[in-house]
């Protein structure tokens, strides 16, 4: 009896690790440097190439911004993609289901939120997300990058 509330207990310590593992700080890309000289149409359509390849879809447009957004599963995150001529920056819009927190101190108290922005930071973005966010805002910056023929992210 005692191995086997041992086992429960190590296997609950295993996966409250892994949990918190799987929660990362946001980071932003800002002011992404385009080498190539360029007109913004340009760099909108390169853009626009990036996020097909990368298996997101557009949400909306404007002159010199993109919201973009993808899925997995019950999972969802978008991305507001502003550009110029000259450079591009990729910032957290929304998520669904990402296992934001809004700082340290709450998520060593637990506190998550799953919907964003409909539950919130105090206006803020939130300080911490799942991991596969940064995977999949990776992916989509490589693709994008690939299009100007830039490699390093």
């Amino acid at each position: 009896m005692q191995s086997i509330l041992r086992l429960i207990a190590i296997s609950v310590s295993i996966l409250f690790i892994v949990g918190c593992v799987s929660i990362i700080p946001l980071r932003n890309i800002n002011d992404k440097v385009i080498e190539q000289n360029l007109i913004e149409e340009q760099v909108k359509e390169a853009i626009h190439s990036g996020i097909e390849s990368a298996g997101w879809t557009i949400e909306k447009e404007e002159p010199g911004k993109i919201l973009a957004s993808y899925s997995v599963r019950v999972h969802t995150v978008a991305v507001n993609i502003r550009y110029t001529k000259s450079d591009y920056s990729i910032n957290y819009a929304y998520s669904n289901n990402m296992k934001i927190h809004c700082s340290d101190k709450e998520k060593a108290k637990g506190v998550m939120i799953t919907k964003w922005p409909e539950e919130s930071c105090g206006g803020a973005d939130p300080q911490l997300i799942h991991a596969a966010y940064e995977k999949w805002v990776g992916n989509l910056i490589s693709e994008i990058d690939a299009t100007f023929g830039l490699t390093d992210t």
